[in-house]
């Protein structure tokens, strides 16, 4: 038999996202509460039970616990692909601040090197204090 997965998108927090990539890494069963009140953030794979488990707890106002078992995370990998761009977008503030210091780095080489004459030497024109203008001897 066949189970027919929903997507459904829901707010999970970070412990949560971990808990169920740690699940499916381990291929261990875990259970996650949700408040379907929230405003998504993650999509997952629920059973036609748990997404009735999500709505009754919405009219309700509360929040509902899920399980998923193991067969079930095999199926979340997908959903989470989401989750693994949303990390990678956390870092992604990181990631361009050391471009950019490495860019600065550079940038300030090349300012020093024109300051010191070691910069760009250009035949017949002048570009800044720091180049050589080289006139041709003859």
């Amino acid at each position: 038999m066949t189970t027919n997965y929903i997507t459904v998108e829901v707010f999970l927090t970070d412990v949560q996202q971990r808990k169920i990539q740690s699940a499916i890494k381990s291929e261990q069963p875990c259970t996650i509460r949700i408040n379907p009140s929230l405003k998504g953030n993650s999509k997952l794979f629920l059973t036609q039970t748990q997404l009735n488990q999500l709505e009754k707890a919405l009219k309700e106002k509360k929040s509902v616990d899920i399980t998923f078992s193991k067969q079930q995370l095999k199926h979340q990998t997908g959903g989470f692909l989401p989750l693994i761009g949303m990390l990678a977008a956390k870092a992604l503030p990181f990631i361009v601040k050391g471009a950019l210091a490495g860019a600065a780095t550079t940038a300030a080489s090349k300012v020093v090197n024109k300051i010191s004459g070691g910069g760009t030497k250009i035949i017949g024109k002048r570009y800044g204090a720091g180049s050589k203008n080289l006139k041709k001897r003859g």
